[in-house]
């Protein structure tokens, strides 16, 4: 390795260091996951003279011990993505502000998602919502979420709600969340609420597609009955 941090072509030859497209595959992560690890330096990783990212296998290895439940599946690894618990701490701290917010809209929505549920019980399905999103954001895990997310979706599917009414209250959660985080400039970046917007909205489409599958069961099941 070079003085200013960078790998020159024989160490390359010497030692088999990964592209990040290698690496992300060995770690069952998607690319821009550990892209997003290595520039918050949560990953060892060098560059290239050139600029290009270098993964050390063995360092990877050791990397990957390290860390909680080394032995999940590389199914579920590929949900996880650079943890940011300084935003969940925030987005916590502002779970009353995003449940008004929500409420304002929803109690205005007659029927439709959490509409017609008592305000108390429409702010505590926020603050779960809340609740839910910031432990991925802590934990940079989303097989958590994205299971509940599955029971919801899979649920209002079972129960023949309509789209609307099943994706209503996450996609007005998602609006919530995000206005709330950009109150206050400069206590959260735009960076950082498009992180936790990513995280809503991944949430949102496994519902819809939770939804769509119990949905088409349904259907399925109702034309073979005699």
């Amino acid at each position: 390795m070079r003085p200013d941090g960078t790998i020159g072509a024989r160490e390359r030859q010497d030692r088999p260091w990964l592209s990040i497209s290698g690496a992300a595959r060995a770690l069952g992560v998607s690319t821009s996951t550990l892209r997003a690890w290595a520039a918050d330096g949560s990953v060892p990783h060098v560059r290239t003279a050139g600029g290009h990212r270098r993964f050390n296998p063995d360092a990877l290895a050791e990397w990957l011990a390290e860390r909680p439940d080394p032995g999940v599946p590389r199914e579920e690894r590929s949900t996880w993505f650079a943890p940011d618990p300084g935003l969940a701490d925030v987005l916590v701290s502002r779970a009353d502000r995003v449940a008004m917010i929500a409420d304002d809209e929803m109690a205005g929505a007659g029927g439709q998602g959490f509409g017609h549920l008592p305000a108390h019980e429409r702010r505590r399905a926020a603050v779960d919502w809340v609740l839910v999103v910031a432990h991925a954001l802590r934990t940079g895990r989303l097989a958590e979420g994205l299971a509940q997310a599955q029971a919801y979706g899979h649920a209002h599917g079972t129960a023949g709600s309509s789209a609307e009414d099943a994706l209503s209250g996450p996609i007005t959660m998602g609006r919530a969340i995000d206005a709330a985080l950009r109150m206050e400039p400069g206590a959260v970046t735009p960076g950082e609420c498009d992180h936790a917007a990513a995280v809503v909205r991944r949430l949102t489409v496994r519902i819809a597609d939770a939804w769509a599958d119990a949905t088409h069961e349904g259907r399925a099941e109702a034309a073979i009955l005699p």
